[in-house]
């Protein structure tokens, strides 16, 4: 879907076009950056969705300073989750890397654009993130059948609003 949307325009002539996925993309780059190595899913598909992105920006080398790679970064060095100079995004920052940084681990491997690499629902529930939010020592216990007649783990965490 993101290959389709991003090398073919969904705009059908009629009426006005809608710049949403566009610009909901860009911040996502901006505040998580693009995707590089294994955070890259593989395949032509991949690929050119990709290159999309890098050619959109100005992101390859030799490509020149085009008025969006500069407005690219210009735009990274106030709202990027890494170093983001704006005050919300450097109060998040510094909330997420609290205990060891687990928190930030936790947010960048589900914003991961590869679902191999992307965090499963398990991985959430066992990270050093969620473990602190465990209840007490006794936390998990065996309970039901997970259909191959062993338990399934079931653990406890503690509510909590922000």
């Amino acid at each position: 879907m993101l290959r389709s949307i991003i090398l073919a325009d969904v705009y059908d002539g009629e009426g006005e076009k809608d710049e949403t996925f566009y610009d909901t993309l860009y911040r996502f780059l901006v505040l998580f950056g693009v995707p590089v190595g294994l955070d890259r899913f593989g395949g032509a598909e991949g690929d050119k969705v990709f290159q999309a992105i890098d050619l959109g920006l100005n992101l390859i080398p030799g490509t020149g300073k085009g008025k969006n790679k500069s407005q690219y970064w210009k735009d990274c060095k106030k709202f990027s989750i890494d170093v983001g100079e704006d005050c919300r995004i450097a109060l998040a920052r510094e909330k997420l890397m609290e205990g060891e940084g687990e928190g930030m681990k936790l947010l960048k491997s589900l914003v991961c654009f590869n679902p191999e690499v992307r965090a499963s629902s398990f991985d959430v529930l066992t990270s050093g993130f969620m473990s602190q939010l465990e209840q007490g020592n006794n936390n998990s216990f065996m309970g039901g059948d997970d259909g191959d007649g062993g338990g399934v783990e079931v653990r406890k965490f503690f509510a909590f609003a922000s």
